[in-house]
């Protein structure tokens, strides 16, 4: 299960939505996405998304459960 998730509007058009997850070990994020629900989640979302598509790993700097 993810860690957490938000969901915000960036200073970006009105339309965008950008969704975070933080999971801890990166591990069981990757057996989540090969749930046969995942799989059937992301196939009905896939047709409903438009524009630019990305993901990145942000690089943790601190804060509560940071482990530093």
């Amino acid at each position: 299960m993810a860690e957490a998730t938000w969901w915000a509007r960036p200073p970006m058009p009105p339309d965008t939505i950008v969704v975070t997850e933080a999971w801890e070990p990166k591990d069981h994020h990757d057996a989540s996405l090969r749930s046969p629900e995942a799989e059937e989640a992301i196939a009905a979302a896939t047709p409903m998304l438009t524009g630019e598509s990305s993901s990145r790993e942000p690089v943790v700097a601190g804060g509560p459960g940071a482990g530093d």
